[in-house]
């Protein structure tokens, strides 16, 4: 889902959208959503710890999903300058979203829900779901963005996966910070002994 949200899609082609909104020079709002992105990772590695993954998940997935259609109606009303600004406001918004919920807690996460001789394993597995998916977003965007296609409607495909993902995160996924292996399996319903236990 990480690679589903759209993040690589801006990431890839940010310079093809603002184009597309009247932006000529797009080097300006690109650096302006890098710089965003370079602050947001430094600020997430010192806060991530003290707010719970499952909040942050579901906060940042549920205003990923909203700047994804918000910058739908912000490429629909095009050259307008409104538009404009607008468009790089919400892709500054998506992305601290990303950096704060499901860029580096989809790994946090995922480490956290396997016993250690199988965090490897797990590891191995979802790095190439990972780069898989990241395949299919890089070479079909530009597909679905181009106009006989879904066009300016593109993004509505990575939030109707956001959406999704909130759903899921909410109903299927525990709380883990700063909760054992064996706490977290309980979450699930799994009663799995802890070392210390007289069985």
């Amino acid at each position: 889902m990480q690679q589903l949200c759209g993040i690589n899609a801006i990431m890839y082609y940010s310079a093809s959208i603002f184009s597309s909104i009247g932006i000529h020079d797009p080097r300006y709002a690109n650096t302006i959503v890098a710089a965003a992105r370079m602050h947001d990772i430094l600020f997430a590695a010192k806060v991530l710890d003290k707010f719970n993954r499952r909040t942050l998940l579901l906060w940042g997935m549920s205003t990923m999903a909203a700047c994804g259609g918000s910058l739908v109606l912000c490429l629909v009303h095009g050259t307008d300058s409104l538009a404009q600004y607008g468009a790089v406001g919400v892709l500054v918004v998506f992305v601290s979203a990303y950096c704060l919920s499901i860029g580096p807690m989809s790994w946090m996460i995922a480490n956290e829900l396997f016993p250690d001789y199988l965090n490897a394993r797990a590891g191995a597995v979802g790095t190439f779901f990972t780069w898989v998916s990241n395949f299919f977003v890089s070479v079909y965007f530009p597909q679905m963005a181009d106009p006989a296609n879904l066009g300016n409607y593109a993004f509505l495909v990575f939030s109707a996966f956001l959406v999704a993902a909130v759903g899921f995160t909410y109903v299927c996924v525990p709380e883990t910070n700063h909760k054992t292996y064996y706490e977290i399996q309980r979450a699930f319903g799994i009663d799995e002994p802890t070392p210390t236990d007289d069985r």
